[in-house]
């Protein structure tokens, strides 16, 4: 009986102690670049970025491209981008986007394009691995009373055990239990 008692505690601690996931880009580690091409070179680098180039996802904006004073904020499904310069606009030229690189797997399985049009910006401007998002900007206009760009992430399943799989654990580890203390009577 002892035995029982045991599994169905170490159950219920099993059961209630699982947090359940959620898909989100919150609290996760990226670091930025920006992509520069002309004819006769291409490179990409992390300097311009303030306060760095390094962030992790929460409140707020994550970082300013100065350069080009394009305000970068992700959220917990969306990321926008806002010129914050009134006095310029960002068009066809050298300057081609950002590049975010995730610390580990992202989880992105989808986006869309959020709010206002934002002229010369559709969804084959973005490219999405499992660690990186990338933003083409070659051929938009982001500038003074132009709309911020915003994508939603979409992310896949999360895949949390059944409290069947869990109660099949326990049933196991009881009856593991049950056939320990036999032989030990034996």
């Amino acid at each position: 009986m002892h035995v029982i008692r045991s599994g169905a505690l170490a159950a219920l601690l099993v059961l209630g102690v699982v947090p359940a996931a959620s898909a989100s880009l919150l609290d996760r580690a990226f670091s930025a670049q920006w992509r520069v091409s002309t004819p006769v070179l291409s490179f990409a680098d992390t300097t311009g970025f303030s306060p760095s180039a390094s962030f992790t996802v929460g409140a707020g904006a994550e970082a300013i491209y100065t350069s080009l004073a394009i305000e970068i904020d992700f959220a917990a499904t969306s990321l926008t981008l806002t010129n914050r310069f009134l006095g310029a606009s960002i068009g066809t030229g050298v300057f081609r986007g950002f590049d975010f690189t995730a610390a580990a797997p992202h989880g992105i399985t989808g986006f869309s394009i959020a709010g206002g049009p934002v002229t010369g910006f559709d969804v084959g401007d973005v490219t999405i691995t499992p660690t990186t998002i990338s933003v083409n900007l070659e051929s938009v206009s982001l500038g003074p009373g132009k709309p911020p760009i915003v994508i939603d992430f979409t992310f896949g399943a999360i895949a949390v055990p059944e409290p069947a799989t869990f109660g099949l654990l326990t049933l196991g580890l009881i009856g593991l239990g049950a056939v320990r203390r036999a032989r030990r009577r034996t």
